[in-house]
């Protein structure tokens, strides 16, 4: 198609909306996830030579290896520098909104939308307006600049590379040519599904997504019988499969949910309810986006019940009044179908039951695609009779959301701008409002000035009046009154009642771990900062916690040894802390490997010994991803101080390398 290298040409243009924030530095769990892990620093510090340990990540149950494995190209060829980490995901944000045009050309040539199609001069136009529509959405700028979120971009780029392949296949399938169109279906099946998936987890909506694709585009008349019998019986088994498994894992299934949702500030009931408000903010935010309510964090959003606020009732009703009109209009109006298909399922996972915060707006990324799809195409079809006023519309919404979009992306470059902001545009959010005193922190630790150090402690204790359980800023400005040279008896209790308490998040035990780092930090300015006993101290109290996760008590023990060897040289001390919180354990293997880091510390002639072990340990995991991640590691763990003579006599340890901080949910 003549249209098609401009439509490209527009897309790359496009993408100079974005270039203000490539600048910008890594932020929040890109530290996490790679930027501050030694373990994959050194792992993919050399493409020649790449560790599996560089492909696994403990973000998700599968690993996300896809997703890690662009991150060790990104580090082994340039380093630690934000920029090129920033302007890949640039590139495969452009990549995608290919694809998204790829799709939209394929959309209608499917029967069902070839007998509403618009005049041919609108035809042409909307897979390039649909892209760049998708493309310059200022929701998207917190996916693209925000590294980590690649782990989302590349799920949607090989989920709609998925969509592509089933729609070609589909419509071979009605050309006549069974194997051309067997051969996308197994594309689609065997490479995007699972690409998709060990990117990030909701690529496994991929299935269920061609459906929607499916039930919009072809009626009863062009379904092959074959493929009736096909697709009613992967429904079935499908249905069957995950029926057999809730059924036979209902109590550990139980068990689970309920330990998660104890940490949480919202029940289930009250996630759900939510969650059918916040995809309304998602779908409005798309169309009409106001710069003031986007943002990183967005903890301040009302957490709302069935029955309480009938705001829930009002939207969940439209909800299911547009699903019921789609499928009643699903003849004339297929947009409406594939539009609304697209986005609910886009967000069936990470806004269904699981426990996971309610609202972050990288989640809009691929259901966007039906929203702006439906939407552009519906427009056109209404306005088939007036072209010109269509295209007058649809470039002047373009132009204004990448005004928008690149608006938002030049307050991506600093990074205490980008806080401030944050807090500016959402003063009612915690992470906001400590986000932004840990950097005046930082900053007053690295330099000592006075007045930096007055900013922390102010936005501390500002967090706390707002919130007074937040533990970040119960914690934080009981370290900057210790760095401040403060009286802290009274802060110091605040937080150690606050952490004795229930609604104990796992991921608070990366704030105890900075307090460790600081006490440690020979390269700050300040001489203050907590001395050993009180982190200690505090530290006992969360382990003492009764509701503690498992997980994340076995995750501070960890530290807490770590911490003992470093800071004090106590190796009997460390070894107790491990044994202490091993009975939490199901599986012994990290917990065994900090172990035999603290024997390899003071040279132990045990190590041998231990190095089999775990090995045994490594194997012992029927998950194979997870098994090759063990050997990865083992392999760092075993090389990284490697010397001659392990079983001489012991010397002085050494400073271990720190535990890895948990990683924030999705």
């Amino acid at each position: 198609m003549p249209a098609l290298p401009l439509q490209i040409l527009l897309l790359l243009l496009a993408g100079v909306v974005f270039a203000p924030g490539l600048a910008g530095p890594f932020l929040l769990d890109d530290g996490p996830n790679f930027a501050d892990v030694p373990q994959f620093i050194e792992a993919t510090r050399d493409c020649s030579k790449l560790d599996l340990l560089g492909l696994t990540s403990h973000s998700g149950p599968l690993g996300r290896p896809v997703a890690m494995l662009s991150f060790a190209l990104n580090h082994c060829l340039h380093g630690l520098d934000p920029f090129p980490f920033k302007l890949s995901n640039l590139g495969l944000h452009l990549v995608t909104a290919g694809v998204v045009l790829l799709l939209i050309h394929l959309l209608l040539r499917s029967p069902r939308f070839q007998r509403i199609s618009p005049p041919p001069r609108v035809r042409a136009a909307l897979p390039g307006l649909v892209a760049l529509g998708w493309l310059v959405m200022p929701l998207h700028v917190s996916t693209v600049l925000y590294v980590v979120q690649r782990m989302t971009i590349l799920a949607a780029l090989f989920t709609l590379l998925g969509l592509c392949l089933y729609l070609a296949g589909r419509l071979r399938l009605l050309d006549g040519r069974p194997r051309s169109a067997l051969t996308c279906f197994a594309l689609a099946g065997l490479v995007c599904l699972p690409l998709a998936a060990l990117s990030k987890e909701n690529g496994l909506l991929l299935p269920l997504l061609c459906l929607v694709v499916e039930f919009a585009c072809f009626g009863p008349a062009e379904r092959p019988r074959a493929l009736r019998r096909v697709l009613g019986a992967g429904a079935l088994g499908g249905s069957l499969i995950v029926g057999i498994a809730s059924w036979w894992q209902y109590a550990t299934l139980t068990a689970w949910l309920e330990g998660l949702y104890a940490y949480r500030d919202f029940t289930l009931p009250e996630r759900l309810a939510t969650e059918v408000v916040v995809l309304g903010w998602y779908a409005w935010m798309s169309v009409a986006p106001d710069l003031s309510q986007l943002g990183l964090f967005h903890d301040d959003f009302p957490i709302l019940d069935f029955f309480r606020d009938p705001i829930v009732g009002l939207v969940g009703t439209a909800w299911l009044a547009l699903v019921l009109i789609a499928l009643w209009l699903r003849d004339s109006a297929p947009w409406l179908l594939l539009g609304l298909g697209l986005f609910l399922v886009g967000h069936a996972m990470e806004a269904s039951f699981l426990p996971l915060e309610l609202v972050f707006e990288h989640r809009n990324y691929l259901p966007a695609v039906g929203l702006i799809a439906g939407g552009l195409i519906g427009l056109a079809v209404l306005l088939r009779a007036r072209p010109q006023i269509f295209l007058a519309v649809s470039l002047a919404w373009i132009a204004t959301t990448a005004v928008a979009a690149g608006t938002r992306a030049a307050g991506w470059v600093d990074h205490f701008d980008l806080h401030a902001r944050e807090l500016a545009n959402h003063p009612h959010s915690e992470r906001a409002i400590v986000g932004l005193a840990g950097i005046f922190h930082e900053a007053y630790r690295a330099s000592g000035d006075l007045a930096l150090g007055e900013q922390a402690l102010a936005l501390y204790e500002r967090g706390i009046k707002q919130r007074p359980h937040s533990i970040p800023a119960l914690l934080g400005r009981l370290m900057i009154l210790a760095d401040l040279d403060r009286e802290t008896d009274e802060a110091f209790r605040r937080a150690r009642e606050r952490l004795s308490e229930p609604r104990f998040h796992p991921a608070m035990t990366a704030v105890i771990g900075n307090m460790m780092d600081m006490a440690q930090d020979t390269k700050s300015k300040i001489s203050g900062g907590l001395d050993g006993m009180q982190i200690v101290a505090l530290t006992a109290t969360v382990l003492e916690n009764p509701t503690l996760h498992r997980a994340a008590r076995v995750d501070l023990g960890i530290r807490l040894a770590i911490f003992y060897a470093n800071a004090a040289g106590d190796l009997p001390a460390a070894l107790r802390v491990l044994d202490a919180v091993s009975e939490y354990l199901t599986d012994r293997f990290e917990l065994e490997v900090t172990r035999y880091r603290l024997y390899q510390a003071i040279h132990s002639p045990q190590l041998p010994a231990m190095r089999e072990e775990l090995r045994r340990l490594a194997e012992h995991t029927a998950n194979p991803l997870e098994r090759a991640r063990r050997r990865a590691l083992l392999a760092f763990v075993f090389r990284e101080s490697a010397t001659p003579g392990e079983a001489s006599a012991p010397m002085p340890a050494g400073p271990l390398p720190t535990a890895p901080k948990p990683v924030a949910g999705p």
